[in-house]
């Protein structure tokens, strides 16, 4: 039988003009995957905390779960069961800034053999910076690298800069080759075969 894919939207929510990005992954793949995939076409960097909220369950890394929350692990549920059931499910990164991410799943595809999932189809518009406070304080961020009498301008642009390899931020632009580049470049599992260990394990 051959493999599916589950195409997904993702849109990060209190974001004008809106970001989003349009993914698609294997339907075996664990949540934690997916997880890895968001961090990649956001150019999120991964190093705060994080959890899907599905139905009234929070999924995540039970590693980290420091408050002792009660996460479900993310890497025994695949992506495909979840998009069989819930047609839209939140994603939750860095809890200082609370970005929330809408998940919508469209539809299920044929996986191309010749293809590495997942793969990002399109997006629009740049994400965030890492640590810029959260939807406010994106927004005045945005305003002040565009306005040069803007009294934070230099400063933020110098912290943008420092952050993100001499880079010049520019609120309309998502590279679509770049992204997949850096898709690729993951040393994390990002297929079916963590999850297919798992479900072998349970029998």
């Amino acid at each position: 039988m051959a493999q599916k894919a589950v195409q997904f939207k993702v849109v990060l929510n209190n974001t004008k003009p809106e970001v989003w990005r349009r993914l698609q992954i294997l339907e075996a793949a664990s949540l934690r995957s997916l997880h890895y995939a968001i961090q990649d076409v956001f150019w999120w960097k991964g190093y705060h905390s994080y959890f899907f909220k599905i139905n009234n369950d929070e999924y995540s890394d039970p590693e980290f779960d420091t408050e002792c929350v009660g996460w479900l692990d993310d890497s025994k549920i695949k992506v495909g069961t979840i998009a069989n059931t819930f047609p839209e499910f939140e994603f939750i990164y860095d809890f200082g800034d609370w970005w929330s991410h809408k998940i919508v799943f469209e539809k299920f595809v044929d996986a191309d053999e010749k293809e590495k999932y997942p793969v990002c189809l399109a997006g629009e518009n740049s994400a965030p910076p890492e640590d810029c406070g959260g939807p406010h304080g994106f927004q005045e961020f945005k305003e002040a690298v565009k306005n040069r009498k803007h009294e934070r301008h230099q400063e933020l642009m110098e912290w943008f800069a420092e952050t993100n390899f001499n880079c010049e931020f520019t609120v309309d632009k998502f590279d679509l080759d770049l992204t997949n580049f850096r898709i690729g470049r993951r040393q994390k599992p990002r297929t079916s075969k963590s999850v297919a260990k798992v479900t072998e394990s349970e029998k």
